[in-house]
């Protein structure tokens, strides 16, 4: 999960998800399944969906690239 700019609040929380073949899953669904474990702050308002993440040469996420 990384920011992105929010008018009113700044930023505001974002998911980028990489689902396994065959397996399919909607933005609304995803979103309630965090409040279910997560403080409603800490939960995504949106999900975007992406073949890959972007990583660096040691394997962490690139969160820049996301936006």
């Amino acid at each position: 999960m990384a920011g992105l700019p929010h008018d009113h609040w700044g930023e505001q929380v974002t998911a980028w998800t990489v689902l396994r073949p065959g397996h399919d899953a909607d933005e609304a669904s995803l979103i309630a399944h965090t409040r279910t474990l997560l403080a409603a702050y800490k939960c995504p308002k949106r999900v975007f969906h992406v073949t890959t993440l972007p990583r660096n040469s040691l394997g962490k996420l690139i969160r820049t690239a996301l936006r």
